[in-house]
């Protein structure tokens, strides 16, 4: 199959210069700014749905509402930071508080937002190894099988995937599978730090308090399900197998920039800037904007593929690559190529 192009892109020397310009290393008074805020932020939120559930009428379904929203957005911004920290890049790697910092906060964090650090330590990092080559396995992200791995598969792990993959099952079901059932392979101890929000929420405000965190954990992994797979899975990605994938090339090609609305900026914490993160995990996310902003004036991100919010519900339905074609393919369109 003909591979799309590769357009021109910058010097890869002058790339990493930038990338490694002290500005945009981590920084602990930047981290500690970044997190504690949005903690503080997010207790204050479920306080005030605990006290409007209790109020009831008007002004209690009023305070519920705005709750919900500030939970909701509060819990996406503590994934960002929760997702550095398993990168080892939230606070400074360099020293051992940092290091500590890191794993502390990282775990505690990750059972806020029902993620094992542990787990995705590992499988995350992997995923920036090895993203977008079609040699390795891409199940750490939405769309993981070409054509050439279905035609491999079993009809009954076929049978499987479509079941899975199938749009309205990855979007409706798949929110609440990954934070709940997946991210449940993990340790005791994890999983006891994971059980905790929910025992304090329902000894706080019984069963409407559960029921609220339920609600705004469900949308707050729609909302990262939604921001990743706009990550990864667009029209044109780059997308190699074996020698023919480069780790830089796939750092600008395969990895969107997410135009985001200002007002939701300080909630996504960066990771629009999708491109920096996978050229280098050592940029933190809430220097991502200046790093990004700051190479745009050098040029270096002209070939990096620009997506608006509105191009994600076009793609939701893509779960296969087809090497053929260059394009993704819903479950349906895979099943007329078998």
């Amino acid at each position: 199959a003909a591979l799309l192009d590769v357009p021109q892109l910058p010097p890869k020397g002058d790339v990493y210069a930038h990338l490694r310009d002290a500005r945009f290393k981590p920084d602990a008074a930047a981290a500690t700014l970044a997190f504690v805020p949005t903690v503080a932020g997010l207790f204050g939120a479920y306080w005030l749905a605990a006290a409007g559930l209790q109020a009831g009428g008007g002004l209690g379904t009023l305070a519920v509402a705005g709750a919900g929203t500030a939970g909701w957005l509060l819990k996406t911004r503590l994934f960002m930071c929760f997702h550095d920290m398993a990168h080892n890049s939230f606070w400074p790697s360099s020293s051992e508080a940092g290091k500590l910092a890191n794993r502390v906060f990282g775990a505690l964090s990750g059972a806020v937002v029902y993620t094992s650090y542990a787990r995705w330590c590992k499988i995350h990092n992997n995923h920036h190894n090895v993203s977008n080559n079609l040699d390795e396995n891409q199940h750490a992200q939405t769309a993981p099988w070409s054509m050439r791995e279905r035609g491999e598969a079993e009809p009954g792990t076929r049978r499987t995937f479509d079941a899975k993959y199938n749009a309205l099952v990855q979007w409706i079901v798949g929110p609440w599978f990954v934070f709940f059932v997946v991210n449940r392979k993990c340790s005791a101890f994890e999983n006891a730090l994971w059980a905790a929000p929910l025992v304090a929420c329902y000894a706080v405000g019984g069963l409407p308090l559960l029921l609220f965190e339920f609600a705004v954990s469900y949308v707050t992994a729609f909302t990262g399900m939604c921001l990743f797979h706009a990550q990864h899975t667009f029209d044109g990605v780059y997308k190699r197998r074996g020698e023919e994938w480069d780790f830089f090339e796939n750092g600008l090609l395969g990895s969107s920039l997410l135009l985001i609305p200002e007002a939701l900026k300080p909630f996504t914490l960066g990771i629009e800037y999708h491109h920096i993160h996978h050229l280098s995990t050592g940029v933190p996310s809430y220097k991502l904007r200046e790093c990004h902003e700051a190479g745009e004036k050098k040029g270096l991100w002209d070939a990096v593929p620009t997506l608006p919010l509105s191009s994600i519900p076009a793609t939701m339905p893509y779960a296969v690559w087809d090497e053929d074609g260059q394009e993704f393919l819903s479950v349906p369109q895979a099943q007329t190529r078998d």
